[in-house]
């Protein structure tokens, strides 16, 4: 059938604003069906405010034509969205005769409608009756009585800050009478309101009944929207708040290694180490030196002059380890990982490089001149071994005041791949030779551990004895003050000389003293064990992790060996007394706080939030703690992803802050009109009670408006978060030239009825 035909007597066409469309019951009870038109665009009320049409059947006189604007009561009725972005008409439908009175009852879909100051959606229900009928009507109008009332979607998690574009009233419809009470129900659902999958979420079915004052739907509680978490993007570094260093090379970056190498040159500043592994096994390695302020933006680590850090030259280096103090001169040491080329053209990592921080010039050009007085070479049994295939500094595992390493080594038989050993040297205060062979330990200089090595790292003291531990792959060694014999094996350990990890795990390292017990802890993979005085089996296993004895983290970036640097102990970054954990997931990498207590057994990475940790864009694949680069009293950060061509890779060193949103520059007097004006600095507004008028300057603001009537005024999109709380509040665009696209703010705008744009003229929404 060509519908050109249609002339009135065989249909008819509907011509304005036309969108979703569904039958509509008898909404007058004059014996014929009526339908429901949706037009989510319509703007009567706002800019996507949207206006639902019903027209009204009858026996004859259709025009050809029929123009929902011509309605005026007698032959239907236009129902107008309650304001801006509310989507009202995305979903329409009969609802049934949910009240009983005999007229046929409408439902309404206003997916992003924010009446709880969030986007959590709304649906109206709209009572049929005999006539009556204006030719428009405001959903807002509403009574919850005589002619309809709105139900408002619960309130859902708005995992990453993220808040889902299409929330509850997404789709709506009548249910029939399901529960056979008379009364026709309702079905609503909320896409979008979990992370399972881009259309998922729960329906709900609303019993109808005769009387709906106030709305008159409760629904099961919900987890409460969390305040976004903060998301800062590295390219805002400016050399003030971090920086970035460049990492250029005609090669491909495979790996990198990123740690703070403790204070080599003793001017109290914490130094950084960056190794690189480029494709072929080429390598490098750099130390950074903090300072108190001066940095620039970016710094290029080919450019290091022996002022703002070094490079280190000859042998084939790939990775960087700070040791601590290992001859006691005060000054940190740095360890220095150097690869060759074995049977087979097969690259093994022979050798370690332990390198003696002193004050001044520290570099010692090609790493065949040290000599024992400015460090040493650690040689494996026999030379083309893995010795070094992991490294770390063991802190003080005898207690005798030198700090220790800790050497991984793989194959120590190249006929054998099951030999696998690591050895413990210890600190001394001198003596050193300039070649070290771990074959002439013997308990006194140190000792080997026999079994299974693929990654090895400083524990902390996790048993609360004073003496430092370690920890090879999964297995936890404790220090003493001395009767370590030569050899020790793994499989002989008992929850009084230390004790195993199962479970599945990738990285091993310190994690500081997440809790606050003063005790340290650990990173298993994606497991942080705490530490404790006693009480230790010979075996612990990730899965019996409770949130008191320590924790899994969910959803964690994977990988084995070395190269999985995915989670590092990150110091205090935000200077509260607990340290904190950095960590990559889904392309992203996180700060996530300590605290006192209140682990789950499984921290979900999706459910952090901006009272419990901080998200960084733009680089994620290696992530470590820095120390205290700039001296300012918060530990910093370094994250580093490979670029996608050779010579488009960078690191970041992130400077640790009390908040990272900025401070609360501004705080509202309670029952006071409070009028705050911002800066271009980064600031945080919290207005509280009032009808607060908050005006940003410009910088990566937090503005809160709390209760009552509020604007928030901005003269350009660079804020991080505006938050209008309760009450009608307004978001004003103050600049000129301005395109608000909401698509592009998702998360950064809560809590706003109205959009002001006029500004200083020419902005757009």
């Amino acid at each position: 059938m060509n519908l050109s035909v249609l002339d009135g007597s065989n249909g008819f066409r509907l011509d304005g604003g036309v969108g979703s469309i569904s039958n509509a019951g008898d909404v007058n009870g004059d014996g014929f069906a009526d339908l429901i038109i949706g037009d989510s665009a319509a703007d009567l009320n706002g800019r996507n405010s949207g206006s639902s049409y019903v027209v009204f059947g009858k026996s004859s006189g259709f025009d050809a034509v029929m123009n929902l604007s011509a309605l005026d009561g007698s032959n239907g009725f236009r129902l107008d969205g309650a304001t801006i972005n509310d989507l009202s008409g995305r979903s329409v439908s009969s609802a049934g005769d949910v009240n009983d009175d005999g007229f046929d009852d409408l439902i309404i879909g206003a997916p992003l409608a924010n009446p709880q100051g969030v986007l959590t959606g709304s649906s109206y229900v709209v009572f049929g009756r005999a006539s009556g009928f204006d030719a428009a009507m405001n959903l807002s109008d509403l009574d919850g009585d005589d002619n309809g009332f709105r139900i408002d979607g619960p309130k859902l998690t708005a995992f990453d800050g993220a808040v889902y574009d299409r929330p509850f009233g997404g789709s709506v419809s009548g249910a029939g009478d399901m529960n056979g009470d008379g009364f026709d129900d309702l079905i609503v659902n909320a896409p979008n309101s979990s992370s399972n999958s881009d259309d998922s979420g729960p329906g709900y079915v609303i019993f109808g009944r005769s009387e709906f004052t106030d709305g008159g739907v409760d629904f099961p509680p919900l987890p409460e929207v969390r305040e976004p978490m903060i998301s800062i993007n590295l390219s805002s570094l400016d050399g003030g708040n971090g920086f970035r260093l460049n990492v250029l090379d005609r090669y491909y970056l495979d790996a990198i290694s990123l740690n703070s190498v403790g204070d080599m040159n003793g001017d109290g500043f914490d130094d950084m180490g960056i190794g690189l592994v480029f494709e072929k096994y080429y390598g490098g390695s750099y130390v950074v030196f903090g300072k108190d302020s001066g940095f620039d933006a970016t710094l290029d680590l080919t450019g290091l002059e022996g002022e703002d850090g070094f490079a280190l030259g000859g042998a084939n280096q790939n990775f960087v380890e700070g040791v601590g103090d290992i001859n006691g001169d005060g000054f940190d040491d740095v360890a220095l990982v150097a690869g060759s080329t074995g049977p087979y053209s097969y690259s093994f990592y022979s050798s370690a490089y332990i390198i003696f921080g002193k004050s001044g010039d520290i570099n010692p050009g090609n790493l065949s001149n040290l000599d024992g007085n400015t460090g040493f070479r650690i040689v494996g049994v026999p030379d083309d071994d893995f010795t070094g295939r992991s490294f770390s500094g063991a802190g003080d595992i005898n207690g005798d005041g030198f700090d220790d390493v800790i050497i991984g080594s793989e194959y120590t038989s190249y006929q054998n791949n099951d030999d696998d050993a690591s050895y413990v040297v210890f600190g001394k205060s001198s003596g050193f030779d300039a070649v070290v062979d771990v074959a002439g330990l013997n308990g006194s200089n140190g000792f080997r551990i026999n079994g299974s090595v693929e990654l090895v790292s400083n524990a902390g003291d996790v048993n609360g004895d004073g003496f430092d531990d370690v920890i090879v792959d999964g297995n936890i060694v404790f220090g003493k003050s001395s009767g370590f014999d030569a050899t020790m094996n793994l499989s002989d350990l008992d929850g009084s000389n230390g004790f195993h990890i199962d479970g599945t795990f990738g990285g091993v390292s310190s994690a500081g003293d997440i809790n606050g017990d003063g005790i340290d802890d650990i990173i298993i993979g994606r497991g942080i064990v705490f530490g404790r005085s006693s009480g230790f089996e010979a075996t612990l296993n990730l899965s019996d992790l409770d949130g008191n004895n320590g924790f899994l983290l969910d959803r964690i970036g994977s990988g084995s060996g070395f190269f999985d640097n995915a989670i590092s102990g990150a110091g205090d970054v935000n200077g509260d007394g607990f340290d904190d954990l950095i960590f990559s997931s889904s392309g992203f990498s996180y700060v996530m706080f300590g605290k006192a207590s209140g682990f789950d057994a499984t921290v979900k990475v999706l459910e952090l939030d901006r009272t419990n940790s901080v998200r960084f864009d733009g680089a994620s694949r290696w992530v470590s703690g820095a120390g205290d680069v700039n001296g300012d009293g918060f530990d910093d950060l370094m994250v580093a992803d490979p670029g996608s061509d050779p010579g488009d890779d960078a690191a970041y060193v992130i400077f640790g802050k009390s908040q990272f949103a900025g401070t609360v520059t501004y705080v509202g007097i309670p029952e006071n009109n409070d009028v705050f004006t911002g800066t271009e600095a980064a600031e945080r507004f919290d207005a509280g009670d009032g009808n607060d008028l908050l005006i940003g300057g410009g910088g990566a603001d937090v503005m809160y408006g709390g209760l009552d009537d509020d604007t928030i005024r901005v003269p350009d999109l660079d804020f991080e978060l505006v938050d209008g709380g309760k009450g009608h509040d307004t978001l004003a665009l103050d600049g000129n030239g301005i395109h608000l696209d909401l698509a592009d703010v998702r998360g950064k705008i809560n809590g706003i009825e109205t959009i002001d744009l006029s500004g200083n003229g020419n902005n757009t929404l």
